[in-house]
């Protein structure tokens, strides 16, 4: 409840309410305060762990996209193992990697039927200036590898990816007519190298996760999970071809969180995505819709058509189960990726004829909504640095 205002001289139960109101929080607004600031420039660190953020003496490489060539895999202890060795190419003055990074590695030439190392489920181990020791999807589980020929990239695809800052906080609601106030503030600068001038777009966002205890023994921290978006704001812009800079200013100032929030430990963060058009390399980059009047013929090879975006140059073979009745899907479709593409954006949406697919022009047509999009992009993100930054988390009593 909040006090009264102004008090009456006689009114005691006012002085009172009013008091523990002031001595609840920060500015009269709540029980529970929390926040970050800084101004010293930093890198985000584009991880999926913590440290968010890296000094700007850092021997480390920040950049938000980055592939290295390799020149031979070995297997740690022999073949099947938990842990592989990477060797770079050229050796670094400095390790590039540290540990508990994601890393992606492609471009391998290898033999075998057992587990490819053409994957973007990597961490790393360990890092050194020649080489880098790499477990499989974080559990690090024993595998039998292939046999490692020639060739490959090493390195890291951030793009299109939510990357927190080291903006953040966390607050306890504790009722259901609980809000949570929340402001923020970044100037953020970044480089970028562009083959040819294209339009992409940087979001920045405030998200939430839920708080649960943490059951390794030993650890009194939280866990979080269920992160979801409060806030965000998206600039779009043009990019120059070559290597470049560019920057931005977010401030939010009114977000409120809330009420009906269950009772829980919450975290807030101040988030980061690039968003650049890429290639489409298989069935896993779109999602499949539209309806079937029904069809029941087998078609191999369409074209694909634009509807939005800028994307241009897929082309996909499909073949449909001669039983599907209703609406295309994963199971009854089954589409196989020809040409990637370029220029491609999550959400763009193409489609394919449903003319060539047996049936009718539009009520048959397939359409495809892009998902997510991969290398080679137009456009790569290098460091991003941050300057001015806050967040402040608060809880308001109703």
């Amino acid at each position: 409840m909040v006090a009264k205002y102004p008090v009456d001289i006689g009114d005691q139960e006012g002085i009172v309410d009013a008091v523990n109101y002031l001595m609840s929080g920060p500015a009269g607004l709540g029980q529970n305060f929390q926040g970050f600031s800084a101004y010293d420039p930093a890198y985000i660190r584009p991880s999926g762990r913590q440290p968010w953020s890296l000094p700007s003496d850092t021997t480390l490489d920040p950049s938000f996209y980055l592939s290295i060539p390799i020149s031979n895999i070995t297997i740690v202890g022999g073949n099947p193992s938990s842990l592989i060795t990477v060797t770079f190419t050229t050796p670094f003055a400095d390790a590039p990697f540290q540990f508990g990074d994601k890393v992606d590695m492609s471009n391998v030439v290898e033999t075998g039927s057992d587990t490819s190392y053409n994957q973007t489920t990597w961490q790393v181990y360990d890092c050194t200036t020649t080489d880098v020791t790499l477990g499989y999807s974080g559990s690090f589980p024993i595998i039998t590898w292939n046999t490692y020929v020639s060739g490959g990239d090493i390195g890291r695809d951030f793009l299109n990816y939510p990357t927190d800052t080291d903006c953040n906080a966390r607050v306890t609601v504790l009722g259901p007519t609980d809000q949570v106030f929340v402001s923020a503030q970044l100037d953020l600068s970044w480089e970028y190298d562009c083959i040819t001038p294209i339009d992409y777009s940087v979001t920045v966002l405030i998200t939430r996760g839920v708080g649960f205890p943490n059951t390794t023994p030993g650890s009194n921290d939280f866990l979080f999970g269920d992160f979801v978006t409060i806030s965000e704001k998206t600039f779009n812009r043009t990019a120059s071809s070559g290597p470049n800079t560019d920057s931005l200013e977010a401030v939010f100032t009114t977000v409120l969180d809330g009420p009906n929030l269950p009772f829980n430990y919450y975290w807030y963060i101040l988030t980061v995505k690039f968003n650049i058009p890429g290639t489409i390399s298989s069935d896993s980059n779109f999602s499949i819709s539209g309806t079937i009047d029904p069809i029941t013929a087998t078609f191999v090879g369409p074209g694909i058509n634009g509807i939005t975006g800028a994307g241009v140059g897929l082309t996909v073979d499909v073949d449909l189960d001669s039983a599907i009745t209703s609406t295309y899907n994963d199971t009854n479709t089954t589409i196989t990726v020809t040409t990637p593409g370029s220029n491609y954006a999550i959400g763009d949406q193409s489609f394919i004829n449903g003319s060539s697919l047996g049936g009718t022009d539009p009520t048959n047509n397939m359409l495809l909504t892009f998902t997510s999009v991969g290398p080679p992009y137009s456009l790569t993100i290098g460091k991003a640095t941050t300057g001015l930054r806050s967040l402040t988390a608060q809880v308001i009593k109703q």
